[in-house]
């Protein structure tokens, strides 16, 4: 039981977090692709 509560509070963690982290990677890269036009 113990297992399945630890892996339903890394779940919640996910779905809390992850959209969070998916657009900052996404505004991280268009970081990166306005550096890599400007040279």
């Amino acid at each position: 039981m113990e297992g399945q509560t630890i892996f339903w509070m890394i779940f919640m963690l996910i779905i809390t977090f992850g959209p969070f982290f998916y657009f900052a990677s996404l505004a991280a890269s268009k970081e990166k692709i306005k550096a890599q036009k400007e040279e």
